[in-house]
This record gives C-alpha cells, sequence and structure tokens, in this order.
C-alpha cells in the first residue's frame, strides 16, 4: 500500500513538472512516410509494450522493408491499409514522454481522403507536414497546408524526409526550405519549424543524427516537447459553453463543460447565454473533487446559487463580451459530394450546440490548391433558423406607407414565391374584377373548382399539422430538455392572457358603452363560432 502511494506522489510530481497536453496532426502527400515518422517515435522512445514490439517485428518479416521494422504497420491498422501501403482513416495514438503528454492523429496522404484529414486537422494545435526530400512541395502539400491553416492551426514543423534517399545533400534540403518559405508567405504562417529527418533509418527523430552534422536545430521529438502552441493573445473574461446539465438528484442541478476562456472561482456571478440571466457560482467541482477555482481548459462542474434557464448548447460567462447574434459570416471547409446552396437549410454546430440554419449568400470561393479567390455566381454568411424573418424595425411611417406600396405592386410571382401575402391578396382582387367582367362562366366555374381543390388539399395537411409539431417538439425536447418549456410557456402565457384580456374585458366594455346591455352573450357566442377557431390557427399570429 506504501508502495503504491509513494508510486502515485513519484507520478504527480513528474506530472506537475510537465509542459502540457499537444495535440498535433501529421499530413503531407501520398507515402511521405507519415506513419513510419510517428511509429518511429513510438518504437524509439520505449513506450510499446512487449506484445507490440513483437507483433511489430513478426509483421515486419513479411513487410515491404526485406525484413526491417516497418515502422508504419504500428498506425496503418485497417486490412485495406495493409492491402495497399497507405493511410485511408485516421490514426489517432496517445503517448507520454518524461516531459509531454501527446495526442496525434496521423492522417491519410492521399487526394480522395481529403475530408479525413481535415477532421484531424480540426483537434489540432501544431501540424506536422511531411515532404518527400525527392520530389519537394507538391500540390497536396500545399493543400494540406492551406486545410490547416483554414481550421485554425498556427503552429507547422516542415519534416523533410526521405533525405536518406538523398545521401543527406544539404543543396537539396536548401532548395526545399526555400519552397517551403514561398509558402509560409503566400499563407501567413506565423510559426514555423524546418527539420530534415529519415523517418525508416530514425534520423533526427528522436535523436541528433550524426549524419546531418549540417543542421544545428534540435530533432523533431525535442521540439514538439518543448514547443509552446498557448495562444499570445488570451480572451478576456470567462466562459463555458455547457455540455451537459447533471442532475443526480432533486437537491443538485450543475453544469458541466470545459471553460475556453479565463478562470471562474466560487462566489463570483455570471451571466447565462442567451437568456442573460445573473447568478452566483455557489460551488465548483473538478471531477469529483470540491474546487474554489477553475482555469482555462479544465473540465468542471458548476453549481449555481439559483435556478437558471440554462441547457446544453448554452454559455456561462463572466467579465467577457460574447456577441449574441441570428447570423454570422464564416469561411466553410465544404467536403460534401452535394453543392453548397444559398437558401438551403443545414444543421449547424456552435460549441456544443447543434441548430438549424439557412445559408443566405455565398460571396466567394477559395481554390485549395491555389488559394485564388473566385467569385460566387450567387451573393458565406449563415442565418440561423430563428432569423429567418427580418427582424428589422421600420423607421417612421414614411417607412411603413413604401415598404407597403412596394409589397402591392409587387410581381404576383415573385409575391407567390417569397409568401408576401399582401402582394398575394392585392393581385388576387385585380384579377378577380378582371374575370368579374370579361371572363367566361366555364373559366369561373374552372377558378371556383381549383380553389376547393386547393382548400381540400390545406385541409389535408391541416390534418396532419399535429405529427410534424409532435416531431419538432420532441426534437427540441430530446436536444435541450424541458427546460425549454420554462421560456415557451412564459411566451404563451403572455399570448393567452392579452388575448383573454381584450377578448374578456376590453371588447365586452366597448359592447356595453355602445349597446348599454349585457354584452357577454354576444361575446361567448362570437368566441364560440369564430374565435377558437381564430386562435388555432396561423393567422392568429
Amino acid at each position: 500500500m506504501k508502495q503504491q502511494e509513494a508510486w502515485k506522489e513519484e507520478r504527480e510530481r513528474g506530472i506537475s513538472k510537465m509542459i502540457g497536453l499537444l495535440k498535433f496532426i501529421t499530413c503531407g502527400s501520398v507515402d511521405d512516410g507519415k506513419s513510419t515518422l510517428i511509429g518511429h517515435i513510438l518504437y524509439d522512445s520505449k513506450l510499446l509494450y512487449i506484445d507490440q514490439e513483437e507483433a511489430l517485428e513478426l509483421d515486419s518479416k513479411v513487410g515491404s522493408r526485406g525484413g526491417k521494422i516497418d515502422y508504419s504497420l504500428l498506425l496503418d491498422g485497417l486490412m485495406a491499409e495493409r492491402e495497399q501501403g497507405i493511410t485511408i482513416d485516421v490514426a489517432y495514438r496517445y503517448f507520454t514522454t518524461e516531459k509531454r503528454s501527446f495526442i496525434v492523429a496521423d492522417t491519410p496522404g492521399h487526394e480522395e481522403y481529403t475530408r479525413n484529414m481535415a477532421v484531424g486537422a480540426s483537434f489540432a494545435d501544431l501540424a506536422v507536414i511531411l515532404i518527400d526530400a525527392s520530389q519537394g512541395v507538391l500540390v497536396q502539400t500545399r493543400r494540406h497546408a492551406r486545410i490547416c491553416a483554414l481550421m485554425g492551426i498556427r503552429h507547422f514543423v516542415f519534416a523533410v524526409n526521405k533525405m536518406d534517399l538523398v545521401k543527406y545533400d544539404q543543396e537539396t534540403f536548401r532548395k526545399i526550405e526555400e519552397q517551403i518559405k514561398e509558402l509560409q508567405e503566400e499563407l501567413s504562417l506565423a510559426n514555423v519549424k524546418i527539420i530534415p529527418v529519415s523517418a525508416t533509418e530514425g534520423d533526427n527523430v528522436t535523436t541528433k543524427s550524426d549524419n546531418i552534422p549540417w543542421y544545428t536545430g534540435e530533432p523533431l521529438l525535442e521540439y514538439l516537447e518543448t514547443v509552446d502552441v498557448r495562444e499570445k493573445s488570451e480572451e478576456e473574461g470567462f466562459y463555458m459553453p455547457v455540455q451537459r446539465v447533471c442532475r443526480p438528484n432533486h437537491t443538485f442541478r450543475g453544469f458541466q463543460g470545459q471553460i475556453e476562456s479565463g478562470q471562474i472561482s466560487v462566489g463570483d456571478e455570471i451571466v447565462t447565454l442567451p437568456s442573460k440571466e445573473h447568478a452566483k457560482v455557489k460551488s465548483l467541482l473538478i471531477g469529483d473533487k470540491d474546487a474554489q477555482t477553475a482555469e482555462k481548459g479544465r473540465p468542471v462542474t458548476i453549481q449555481l446559487d439559483r435556478e437558471v434557464d440554462v441547457s446544453r448548447g448554452c454559455v456561462l460567462a463572466n467579465k467577457t463580451e460574447l456577441p449574441v447574434s441570428k447570423s454570422f459570416t464564416a469561411t466553410v471547409l465544404w467536403m460534401d459530394d452535394g453543392e453548397l446552396l444559398p437558401g438551403k437549410e443545414y444543421f449547424v454546430k456552435i460549441g456544443t450546440k447543434e441548430i438549424p440554419g439557412i445559408v443566405t449568400n455565398i460571396q466567394y470561393k477559395i481554390d485549395v490548391n491555389t488559394g485564388e479567390y473566385i467569385p460566387a455566381n450567387n451573393p458565406v454568411s449563415v442565418v440561423l433558423a430563428d432569423a429567418a424573418q427580418s427582424d428589422v424595425v421600420p423607421q417612421g411611417l414614411g417607412e411603413v406607407l413604401g415598404t407597403l406600396l412596394t409589397n402591392f405592386v409587387a410581381n404576383p410571382v415573385s409575391s407567390l414565391m417569397s409568401g408576401n401575402y399582401i402582394g398575394i391578396l392585392f393581385w388576387a382582387c385585380m384579377f378577380g374584377l378582371a374575370m368579374k367582367n370579361i371572363g367566361s362562366d366555364t373559366t369561373k366555374k374552372f377558378l371556383a373548382d381549383t380553389a376547393d381543390a386547393v382548400s381540400q388539399v390545406v385541409r389535408w395537411i391541416i390534418n396532419l399539422a399535429p405529427f410534424g409539431i409532435m416531431g419538432l417538439v420532441y426534437t427540441n425536447v430530446a436536444g435541450n430538455g424541458l427546460a425549454i418549456f420554462t421560456q415557451y410557456g412564459k411566451l404563451l402565457a403572455l399570448l393567452v392572457g392579452t388575448m383573454l384580456f381584450m377578448a374578456l374585458i376590453v371588447s365586452p366594455f366597448i359592447i356595453f358603452l355602445y349597446l348599454r346591455c349585457n354584452p357577454y352573450p354576444l361575446v361567448f357566442r362570437c368566441l364560440k363560432e369564430s374565435g377558437l377557431t381564430a386562435f388555432f390557427t396561423r393567422s392568429s399570429a
């Protein structure tokens, strides 16, 4: 028992001396040696179990290197990968040295699997881009560098691999170095390290190579162990997207997530977004341990001193100016087989929340190979679903009348397509007056029958509407929990209360002043005949 405790203390002391977790990606053109490089790091660092090492040595005997150890077999796990000799899927590996913990994503180099590479880049802080020394910077190299930059990666290591095939020639390396510097300038890459390596032979992988005496920098692993990937400009204030609402019993309600900026302490006041409610932090839990303070990067459970309307996807913030908006402009890496179309609804992943949104326009396209800006046919901003309708408030009577007149004279086809009801009614009246004078009985009967048919279709749709509403409610509750009914309930109570006040108080009072008799029999008769129908139809909105 004492021995276990001593070992635990020693381990904790060692971890406390470590810099922190580094998440990085290996990418580049096909067969540049990405899997071999990571496999060699794992092998040389003695980070394999004995059975893994024995299996690797056994598999290598029938491999492609004539009995020599094939380090790529450690990462190429799929049968299809081994058969083709290439990486297809993203292979994640976790390992720890004396100085740092690592998560590495080994991504495919083939153009066909670029979307898999983009998935790996989305999680990384640093990119190791391999370049074949015998070929130099290729189109796929540029493509991967551009995608990494687009994904927000700010630190790059260009590993010029296969130096053994060019006999460790310094001049060859310098030429490739110039190509990399041109690429760096083109993409505005701020933090770039260029290292000559040989993944198969181990030169400059984990230790300094005697075969490359003209290179005076550190080997790859040493650089990865010491590089500082923390952002120089920290965001102001605290905020945490809520990943989960934890309620183990009726006395505890905690909000769980990872702190993305700043720190939070017990007693601090926070504001909930988007509901903008204020509350104080009652307690903090890191794991199952109480804490007084938690900082950026920590997964934490926050308990507040009062009930607030918060569910998955909401944000807890303090001393920060996070914008709350119904639309935004973004650069999108579009990898789907279908075309990105303006006016089409898509699901938008924002933090920990997934909501429907509509692409309103596409400003331009970027050629991922060349970086060229290509004008789009349709003038990407994204509008969230609840903002699909304009929220602009008219300024003055003149603007109201101008808008009304514009809707009146709008193109009838355009009115039908855009749901301009004023324009539709105007043109319907004009058409009816014209048909009254010149239309034949046959034409009028045809139009009347068409109207009856449309009404029948509408009745069918109305009868099916409850199923659609049930689906929408189910989806909303499944994603956000029962907390959504809090705001909906307040809104519904306000609407219904206002309607009842107008129907049972204001209107009867006006009728009484006019008729000088009990108004309620008339009021109740009207409500029975038409009021309920109006209330439960779209027109009541």
